[in-house]
This record gives structure tokens, C-alpha cells and sequence, in this order.
């Protein structure tokens, strides 16, 4: 009987048709339905085969599903006459992110609070989602996913249903549920596509209730590699140079979001090697690097980033990694480091790369040794990538090719891009993100000017003179290429 209700099933009821009828039975559970989906996946077989290969529902239950649900199609086709001819396929990708919001509100209408947390995360992983958030308003919580830099509204939930949701990912995420009047942070993993997927989880209570955050990261075994993040080739073997050094400090600039994270992974992913003892301090720690020593640091037990260097520095580090430059003795502590044979990466809050040599001023690091210590500074920002799917091209005209810093008799008719807006990016004629960097040597000329403790202005100005391109000019660059618009560069960049 198993077979041919295998038979049966591949030949005349779809995968959504079966686990609908299933569903329906109450024979299926989420759980099992992504056990069977992944197995089917990656054995390349029948859904229908895979539950019955993994004895997920019995043979029984899939006769009078498929038997069921088969007699419900064909009443129903009979209904309505004959089918229309098929539309034209949608992309895979267009067709799942449609999709989302419908799929979304009918999970919501029906799962269990357990089900519908783990379908939000699976959803977020299938948009490409940075952040989740859980936003309570006066009747009701809401669903939003940041998708390339920005927010966008998924599906509402009824109080009660939200509640339960947020419960459920305080669960999850090993947070102290009772707890509701201070911020809690955790982080919780789920597999997905046999993949694990880590969320870094944060609450925050309102006047209106508890808001959640999840943070998407990468999978485990993703790859970081300096040439995938935009780098132009010119800034890309300065950086390598960078790396290439004994000792010194390299440090990466940007605001919250920009990336700075995955260039010090991509920095760290070069440099790591046996012969090194390669160690890094996080605020957490959000990839697992193999042959890496990674701690995280923990204000609750005295775990801070100056004590964690302390005992790091006797551990005698080839190279040092820091999450963050986030105070005074952070900053004395990791630049002394960069002196004394360590090479050291970090980010710190910066608006240009001149802007760093400032900021470690102002965190009291004298002039005199960070002109020794200090190798380069990057800064960055991302700016979102035109979907491919509705790009178009335009004649610019003459105040945007002046923009572009073009000489309009040369460039008039310029080609520029830009997307019109589709289903596949949410309308909003943007698919992704890629960086823009200011990446900058301190050359001799540089290192009198970080002694004397020279204005940010004076630096940049000799960097730029000494070939910099700012992060204007970089923006620039993938305008003009078809990467970016003209409308993003006036975004991020200044």
C-alpha cells in the first residue's frame, strides 16, 4: 500500500495540496513538516516519499489524505469548468518574497504562538532580513523586517497573540520571562534548510508593553572575504598591506549598521593561521571562527573589554581582534598593545577616517603613541544595490552629472540606473547592499600631523591629497558603474 499511495500522490496531488490535507487531519505538526521538507530537499525525492521514509504520518493517513483531498480538487474543478491555461512562472525568489506577508497573516490567523514564532524567523531568513522587531501599539503588535536598511511592515498580531510571541522568544532566548521592567538580551539558534542561524535577541519595556528585537546573523559556516565586500582594487591592497604588518593597530569607522563587523571578520579570515595565536573580545560573539580563541565579555560577573584584555595580553597573542573602542581605558590598553608586537583590529564609532585619529584623542590616547601604533584606517558605509529584476536606465541630465563631479559637455546622455520597484524587492527598487569605504595610510606626512594631534580637517585634507578617496567619491564610482543610484549616494554620504 505504501508505494502506490506514494505512487498516487506524486501523480496527482501537489506538496502545498498534501500538507494542507494533512494539516487539516491534525496528522502533521510544523515540526514534522520541516523535518520531511529538509530530508526531501536534500535527498531530491517526492515530498510524499519523504514522509512516508521517515514514518512522519503513517501510510494509512496518507491514503485517506491524498484520497480526501484528490476528491475535493476534482469537485471543485468540476465546479468551475475547465482550468484557465497556466500563468507565466514567477521567479522563485519574486514569488517567495509576494508571498511573505500573505503567508505571514495566515499563519498568524491559525498557529499555536510556538509555530508562528519559528515561522516569523524562517520568514525573516527567506527575506533576507537583518532585524526582526516586535512592536507593541495600543491594540495590537507588529511585525516589521529590516531589509536592506530598511523597516518594513509584515503582519499585525492581536494583543494577546503578541504577548504570547514575546513570551515565547524570552523562552527561547533564556531570558528571566517574569521580568518586564528592565532590558533583557539573549540569543537563541534555529536550523532552517539544515543550516544553523543564530538570533542575538533584545527586549526593551515601553510605555505600551515589551518591544523585541532579533538580530539575524550569518550562519555559522558563513565565509568573510575582503574581496565580497566593494572594496575598489586600489583600497583593497592597501588593506592587505595593512594585514601583511608585524604589529599595529588597524581600526574600522562607521556608524551602527555599516558593516564594520564583517570587514573585521574579513580582516581576521586573512590573517588567522596556525603558526598565529590569533584572539579576539566581542560584545557578543556573533560568528565562531575555527582557530580562533574568541571571548565574550560579561558586565554581570565583571567580564569587561579592559579586563578581558589584560588577561589576554598575557596570553601571548600574535593577534589581537576588538569588538569595539568604547572607552578611555579600551583605548589605552588596545593602541599600547599595537606597540608591543601585537597586530590589532577594531572598530570605533567615526564619520571619516580622519575622524578616528580624533576620536582616540578624545579618549585620551597622547599623539605621540598613537602616531607610532597606528597602521590605517578604514570608514564605510552601505549603500543598497539596484534590484536586478526592475532595473532601468535614465539620461542624466546636467545637474546630476555635476553632481557626479562630470563635466557636463563631456558626459551629457550619461546612462545612470535605478530601480523601478517590483515584488521581489518590496517595491522599494533596491535588492541588497554592498559597501563604500575611505580607506587611508598614514604615511610619514600623516604620523607628524597625529603627533602635533593636528585637526581632523588638516588630516584628511593630506590624506586625500595623498590619493584618499572619501566616501563620497567611492559612492560615486558605483553610480556611475549601474550599482547604486544617485538618490542613495545623497543618502549616505555627504
Amino acid at each position: 500500500m505504501a508505494d502506490d499511495v506514494m505512487t498516487r500522490g506524486e501523480a496527482g496531488i501537489d506538496d502545498e495540496a498534501l500538507v494542507r490535507a494533512l494539516f487539516d487531519r491534525q496528522l502533521l505538526s510544523t515540526d514534522r513538516l520541516l523535518v520531511a521538507q529538509r530530508h526531501a530537499q536534500e535527498q531530491d525525492i517526492p515530498l510524499v516519499r519523504a514522509l512516508r521514509d521517515l514514518h512522519l504520518v503513517t501510510p494509512e493517513d496518507l491514503e485517506r489524505a491524498i484520497t480526501e483531498r484528490r476528491a475535493e480538487l476534482e469537485a471543485a474543478q468540476t465546479e468551475a469548468g475547465p482550468a484557465p491555461p497556466p500563468a507565466e512562472p514567477a521567479g522563485d525568489e519574486e514569488r517567495a518574497e509576494r508571498d511573505l506577508r500573505a503567508e505571514l497573516r495566515e499563519i498568524a490567523a491559525t498557529a499555536v504562538p510556538s509555530d508562528l514564532i519559528e515561522q516569523i524567523m524562517f520568514r525573516a531568513l527567506v527575506a533576507r532580513a537583518t532585524d526582526i522587531h516586535l512592536d507593541p501599539l495600543d491594540d495590537r503588535y507588529q511585525v516589521r523586517f529590516r531589509i536592506d536598511g530598511k523597516l518594513h511592515q509584515m503582519v499585525d498580531l492581536d494583543r494577546e497573540t503578541g504577548q504570547a510571541v514575546v513570551r515565547g522568544v524570552k523562552i527561547l532566548a533564556q531570558m528571566n520571562l517574569v521580568e518586564h521592567r528592565h532590558p533583557q538580551d539573549g540569543a537563541l539558534t534555529i536550523r532552517y534548510l539544515g543550516r544553523a542561524h543564530n538570533f542575538r535577541v533584545s527586549t526593551l519595556p515601553t510605555t505600551r508593553g515589551e518591544k523585541v528585537v532579533l538580530r539575524v546573523l550569518e550562519a555559522i559556516s558563513v565565509q568573510f572575504d575582503l574581496g565580497g565586500l566593494g572594496l575598489e582594487p586600489s583600497q583593497a591592497t592597501l588593506i592587505n598591506q595593512f594585514l601583511s604588518r608585524p604589529y599595529g593597530a588597524v581600526l574600522v569607522g562607521g556608524p551602527v549598521g555599516a558593516g564594520k563587523t564583517t570587514t573585521l571578520y574579513s580582516c581576521l579570515e586573512r590573517v588567522t593561521h596556525p603558526s598565529r595565536n590569533v584572539v579576539t573580545i566581542e560584545d557578543p560573539v556573533e560568528y565562531r571562527f575555527s582557530g580562533v580563541n574568541q571571548v565574550e565579555i560579561n558586565t554581570q560577573i565583571g567580564l569587561t573589554f579592559a579586563q578581558g584584555l589584560r588577561a589576554i595580553l598575557r596570553q601571548d597573542p600574535d593577534v589581537l581582534m576588538i569588538g569595539e573602542i568604547r572607552d578611555d581605558e579600551t583605548a589605552a590598553i588596545g593602541i599600547r598593545a599595537a606597540l608591543t608586537g601585537v597586530l590589532v583590529f577594531s572598530t570605533i564609532h567615526a564619520s571619516d577616517a580622519a575622524g578616528t585619529v580624533t576620536s582616540l584623542f578624545n579618549y585620551g590616547v597622547p599623539g605621540y603613541t598613537l602616531s607610532s601604533a597606528l597602521q590605517g584606517v578604514v570608514n564605510q558605509r552601505l549603500v543598497r544595490t539596484i534590484c536586478p529584476n526592475c532595473r532601468v536606465g535614465y539620461k542624466a541630465d546636467e545637474t546630476v552629472i555635476r553632481a557626479l563631479k562630470l563635466d557636463p559637455s563631456e558626459h551629457l546622455g550619461l546612462t545612470l540606473y535605478r530601480g523601478r520597484g517590483c515584488s521581489a524587492c518590496f517595491h522599494s527598487g533596491y535588492h541588497g547592499r554592498i559597501g563604500i569605504f575611505e580607506v587611508m595610510d598614514v604615511s610619514e606626512l600623516i604620523r607628524e600631523l597625529i603627533l602635533l594631534q593636528t585637526t581632523k580637517e588638516v588630516i584628511r585634507q593630506v590624506a586625500r591629497d595623498e590619493g584618499m578617496k572619501t566616501l563620497r567619491e567611492a559612492a560615486i564610482t558605483k553610480v556611475i558603474e549601474g550599482v547604486t543610484t544617485v538618490e542613495e549616494m545623497y543618502r549616505v554620504t555627504i
